[in-house]
């Protein structure tokens, strides 16, 4: 029979500060634990709810929306909506300036190690499907296992046969005179020794 005395607590939510929950001057007024009225019976108790105008309501939000962009500002470091802008175009020009850098990187690797223009798009794959980054040391490692993605010369310019030089006996170069040897030590000494 303890149990009938006693009054359970009601716990009610305070607000915590995030956006969901209205401050504690803004928020309606909740309903206070229900009170005896002797011998074990109890009566429900409610205070009339708080309502908003729509002016209020107007107000609230405004005032969320203001301290939620100042705290964004000072984030960013920009005293306002158009430096916030000009900042937000900067970086997306950057990412714009740094996706190029990397297009031209990867054309130039594929250049520099003769890759075939057909086979572009089969090393791209290689690269993402692997989950690597695109490098020009981990293309040239790639070729070591895939030379189908270079360029391969075209037939015309294949020599057919290896091509050999033979001369036929009798037909070499003539060793020098020994009166041509002495006139190349003239040239070459001075025509005071050979006098």
């Amino acid at each position: 029979m303890e149990n009938q005395n006693q009054v359970t607590p009601v716990v009610t939510e305070q607000p915590t500060g995030n956006e969901n929950t209205p401050a504690t001057n803004e928020s309606p007024e909740t309903p206070t634990a229900p009170q005896e009225t002797g011998a074990g019976q109890q009566s429900d108790v409610k205070q009339p709810e708080r309502t908003f105008s729509r002016d209020e309501v107007t107000r609230i939000l405004k005032r969320r929306i203001d301290r939620y962009q100042k705290s964004v500002f000072t984030k960013y470091g920009v005293k306002d909506a158009s430096e916030f802008d000009s900042l937000f175009q900067k970086a997306k020009g950057y990412d714009d300036i740094v996706k190029s850098k990397d297009e031209l990187a990867e054309k130039v690797a594929f250049l520099e190690n003769n890759i075939n223009p057909e086979r572009y798009d089969d090393v791209r794959t290689y690269f993402k499907g692997k989950g690597l980054p695109f490098t020009e040391e981990g293309l040239k490692t790639a070729l070591e296992s895939h030379p189908e993605w270079l360029k391969q010369a075209p037939e015309s310019a294949k020599p057919s046969k290896p091509t050999t030089t033979i001369r036929s006996v009798g037909t070499e170069p003539r060793s020098p005179s020994a009166k041509d040897e002495k006139e190349i030590a003239k040239k070459l000494f001075g025509d005071d020794l050979f006098d």
